[in-house]
């Protein structure tokens, strides 16, 4: 077993590995005790190697002697198993290095939100996180919508999912897996009275996975005249080659029929919250682009959205019989 550390937003831990980055240690509760599951992507720090990015699924069992806050789990919660991911052999890690992806962008509106119950918001939440598990996805995150900057006045969305794969195949797997079905409905269709999904290939550089903390933007256009389609794609590659080249830009054309006639999306992402409302240059040069094609509100979604600390999974109970 050898000892890495882990680099968290705030702070470092250790964790012993085994040599071959995987491991499975099977936990044998004494008495009924429930499990929960969180999945935490990490920089694991090899001597004299480059850093690279996993992805750590930990099931976690309450002490028997500590109760305290979510914020102190690693310190007050015992390690009942783990399971260690290498990074798949899609992901790009370098700023400079370039990988086909396919990037699915699904919009979900809780209908009456402010009297839903917030347990089953939180399981559907919970549930969409979990998929992140299936091989064929590359990355996955859901959560709330922090902010709607721009939408037609007869939508209305509350929480996204934006997730990676490598091929449209993959996609295709991940939409058909029992998994995502049972996901979809037992947790999303029951309480959601809208949904909008769009996807688009694209030949993305930087990092797959987006760090935790990481603030994106989306805008979703409608275009119905293939000319101006092609030239709104050419004014995008045009913005992306003059930001900073860590500043993440994705485009491309919609080919999904859940996307309600909207035909181009552009994702933009920064480092944080801050970056990203700092980010004028790109904000004045979309704007310039939209208003050149007169793309009017009605055919123009943007929203904004940040990627959790900590992405949490679908719970898990054991009991003893």
């Amino acid at each position: 077993m050898h000892t890495y550390p882990i680099y968290f937003p705030h702070e470092t831990r250790s964790l012993n590995l085994p040599q071959n980055y995987k491991a499975s240690t099977p936990y044998h509760p004494t008495s009924h005790i429930q499990l929960f599951t969180i999945l935490i992507h990490f920089k694991l720090i090899k001597p004299k190697k480059c850093h690279k990015n996993y992805s750590i699924k930990i099931n976690l069992c309450p002490s028997k002697h500590h109760h305290s806050k979510l914020s102190h789990i690693f310190t007050l919660l015992s390690l009942s198993s783990f399971s260690l991911f290498p990074p798949k052999k899609t992901m790009a890690n370098s700023p400079s290095s370039e990988t086909e992806i396919i990037e699915h962008v699904v919009l979900f509106n809780i209908k009456d939100e402010d009297d839903q119950d917030p347990s089953k918001v939180n399981a559907m939440v919970n549930g969409l996180n979990g998929l992140n598990s299936l091989d064929s996805v590359v990355y996955l995150t859901a959560g709330p919508i922090l902010r709607t900057r721009s939408l037609p006045s007869s939508l209305k969305f509350t929480h996204m999912l934006h997730a990676r794969y490598p091929t449209r195949a993959d996609l295709s797997t991940y939409s058909l897996s029992d998994q995502h079905v049972s996901v979809v409905n037992s947790f999303v269709k029951p309480i959601c009275d809208d949904v909008f999904a769009i996807d688009w290939a694209v030949n993305l550089v930087g990092p797959t996975v987006p760090r935790p903390g990481s603030a994106m933007r989306f805008t979703f256009l409608k275009v119905e005249c293939e000319d101006e389609k092609e030239k709104i794609l050419e004014g995008m590659k045009k913005i992306k080659e003059s930001l900073d080249p860590f500043v993440q830009i994705s485009f491309g054309e919609n080919f999904s029929d859940r996307g309600k006639g909207f035909s181009v999306a552009a994702l933009v992402v920064f480092p944080d919250l801050i970056e990203l409302d700092g980010g004028e240059e790109y904000e004045d040069q979309m704007r310039s682009l939209i208003e050149k094609f007169k793309v009017s509100d009605d055919h123009f979604i943007a929203v904004d959205y940040v990627v959790p600390r900590l992405t949490p999974v679908t719970p898990v109970t054991t009991s003893v019989e």
